[in-house]
């Protein structure tokens, strides 16, 4: 029903190429002014044991409702002139305890942007999945992987996926971002930063859409932050001009979690401040 849904839409739109290996998104607005976002194909993944049927469809209905009250009391501003604060801003990261439990919930709390640093079988993915178990299950979260790897127990979510192999589809990052910035996540989670999605990530992580949870292969703090630059070189060099600004940038906006293997043990080393 969703897909045939989404393809009355594009024929109404005229998108002669929307479709699976064509364009797979398609933007609109239906009766009553909700805006819609439909994503079909295989861009949209499930794991089997997710659902009982699988259908590759993944849609977003941001409704349209009249404002009932125009006061700035909605906003924050309240007669006495003082701008209100959420409690999470209370718990800044400089305010923190040195203690790695304090630090990761705390974060948690805030929706800091998370990137878990480590090298190949660290443990990375298995803490992030671990991570968002311990996130308000009310919340929206969208995934974007290469390969299907992310669990996530919230009712509320989608799956995107791309695929470093070659895409069959106009679905680029280009595309992630403006369907992410559409979407309206409360929670972003990325598949391991790459040279095809840093670029991405960083804009999304500066632009205030979601808080963002995603891995990176380094061994320590300063190498993830210099890989996450590097990266990000690679498809939008400008960006990462002045590095020593950018870093000072990535440590205010992420909490870096630096993971270790010593055997087969795995465990956080260290946690940026």
């Amino acid at each position: 029903y969703l897909t045939i849904l989404a393809y009355a839409l594009a024929n109404s739109l005229n998108m002669n190429d929307f479709g699976p290996t064509g364009t797979p998104v398609v933007y609109g607005t239906i009766p009553g002014g909700h805006r819609l976002v439909g994503v079909i194909g295989s861009n949209v993944q499930w794991h089997p044991f997710e659902f009982e049927e699988q259908g590759s469809v993944a849609f977003v209905v941001r409704q349209f409702t009249k404002v009932q009250n125009n006061n700035l009391d909605r906003w924050g501003i309240t007669m006495s002139g003082k701008i209100s604060k959420n409690i999470n801003s209370i718990l800044s990261k400089d305010a923190d305890a040195n203690n790695a439990y304090v630090r990761i919930f705390n974060a948690l709390a805030r929706g800091d942007h998370l990137l878990i640093s480590g090298a190949t079988g660290s443990g990375k993915t298995s803490l992030l999945r671990a991570l968002i178990e311990h996130v308000d299950k009310n919340l929206r979260v969208v995934t974007v992987e290469d390969t299907r790897e992310l669990v996530i127990p919230h009712a509320n979510r989608s799956h995107l996926l791309m695929q470093r192999s070659g895409l069959n589809n106009n679905f680029d990052y280009k595309s992630v971002v403006d369907l992410i910035v559409r979407m309206t996540p409360d929670i972003v989670m990325a598949g391991e930063v790459s040279v095809s999605n840093a670029g991405a990530i960083w804009e999304l992580m500066r632009s205030g859409h979601g808080h963002f949870m995603t891995t990176i292969h380094a061994e320590t703090i300063d190498e993830a932050i210099g890989t996450f630059m590097s990266r990000i070189a690679h498809t939008t060099p400008h960006e990462v001009t002045d590095r020593e600004r950018v870093k000072e940038e990535m440590l205010k906006r992420l909490r870096v979690i630096q993971l270790t293997r010593t055997g087969e043990k795995r465990r956080i080393t260290e946690i940026s401040k």
